[in-house]
């Protein structure tokens, strides 16, 4: 289930369907999303946590590419909502930490610092 053909209304929101409705969020208001088996979770700014059966791919694509990076296969964080990087530990500002992989740690690093 999702936004058939085009992906979003315009090009500074996030657009998919999320219990049966149609969700357009502001990128600046995506802290950061989660892919598990079958669903996303779409972590988003006073709303909390919407789920969506849109692939992480499809969510990612409406995304702006200085603002976004997909730190693994089932994870894409905003700039924004990093707190601190410590080696290969990226802790986000609700506290939450992931491990990038080896991969990945050098493409982050130079996305990370070109603020």
């Amino acid at each position: 289930m999702g936004i058939p053909k085009k992906y979003c209304c315009c090009s500074d929101h996030l657009c998919f369907v999320a219990d049966y409705m149609e969700e357009n969020i502001l990128h600046s208001d995506v802290l950061y999303i989660e892919a598990t088996h079958k669903y996303c979770v779409v972590h988003v700014r006073k709303l909390g946590m919407l789920k969506t059966y849109v692939s992480l791919c499809r969510l990612q694509i409406q995304l702006p590419d200085h603002d976004f990076f997909q730190a693994s296969r089932s994870l894409t964080v905003s700039r924004g909502y990093i707190k601190d990087v410590f080696g290969y530990n990226v802790i986000l500002k609700d506290g939450r930490n992931f491990k990038l992989p080896k991969k990945n740690y050098f493409r982050f690093m130079k996305w990370f610092r070109a603020s």
